[in-house]
């Protein structure tokens, strides 16, 4: 493990917390560096969904005013995070180099070779006029896993979400009232479109799934589907099962947190990277 130990990390305002980025103004030159990851909702592949459905999502587009905090702050570097969709930050004398990720596969620039896919864009930004691609800094694993699931969400208690072996194609979902949707239709035609909540379970035989796959059956049909137990929930983040275990949060709260977060692998390897970064001879 590479030591910081001149660096004193400070918190900003989050949701869990009560607090709000929008009232949020950080004093100029005190950080080195900020990172954050500004709500994801308006770029990910489920806000199609939720359109479909007539709204928008809750949290719209906050990485401006991510952007706003660093131009605030100053720092001589920043890390943002977010899905794969969304767009790059661009804050004036910074010089922005972006990429995703997968926490388990080898593909779009690397992998760490973990059980869960979770594909997350990483945009490093540095004070003046060339970018630095933090991948020359990332130790990226050797070898993939034969067998990954996908990624947990933070809702529907932190089950599976936005890819994997299975179908997670939106579609457009109708209704008796198509311009004005009622809370019950969302709520049927959000179970019977949207994959984010279940995967395979063990009790599906090889044979019955290749002929699913075979004859374009849906896995999730009746019977084929589970939701993850917090402890293997856990398991997919590089957690210990007992995480938040004292923390004062009901168990949505705690499936919301666990889902929000970063997985802890890729997170120490992004860290790593980042010291390297900006003291090369670490």
């Amino acid at each position: 493990e590479l030591e910081w130990p001149e660096a004193c990390v400070v918190r900003g305002p989050d949701l869990l917390w009560g607090g709000d980025i929008r009232r949020f103004h950080p004093p100029a030159g005190k950080f080195d560096g900020v990172i954050g990851g500004p709500p994801c909702q308006a770029f990910s592949p489920l806000a199609r969904l939720v359109r479909a459905l007539g709204h928008e999502p809750k949290y719209g587009n906050m990485i401006p005013e991510y952007e706003r905090v660093i131009a605030a702050s100053a720092p001589r570097w920043f890390v943002m995070e977010e899905v794969p969709q969304a767009p790059m930050p661009a804050v004036e004398g910074y010089a922005v180099h972006s990429f995703v990720i997968d926490n388990a596969r080898l593909c779009d620039g690397g992998g760490f070779g973990n059980p869960q896919m979770r594909k997350r864009r990483f945009s490093f930004g540095v004070l003046g006029a060339e970018p630095i691609d933090l991948r020359r800094w990332i130790v990226f694993a050797a070898l993939e896993l034969p067998d990954v699931g996908p990624t947990i969400a933070s809702r529907d208690r932190g089950m599976v979400a936005e890819a994997g072996r299975h179908d997670t194609k939106a579609r457009p979902v109708r209704g008796k009232n198509d311009s004005n949707p009622q809370p019950w239709e969302i709520r049927r035609a959000t179970k019977a479109r949207a994959v984010v909540a279940h995967e395979l379970s063990g009790g599906v035989s090889e044979e019955k799934a290749a002929w699913q796959q075979r004859n374009g059956k849906s896995a999730l049909a009746p019977g084929n589907t589970r939701k993850r137990t917090w402890e293997e929930c856990c398991e997919l983040q590089g957690l210990p099962t007992d995480f938040l275990s004292d923390a004062p949060f009901t168990k949505t709260g705690r499936f919301n947190a666990l889902g929000n977060g970063v997985p802890l692998p890729m997170g120490r390897a992004i860290a790593k990277a980042v010291k390297r970064a900006v003291t090369p001879c670490a």
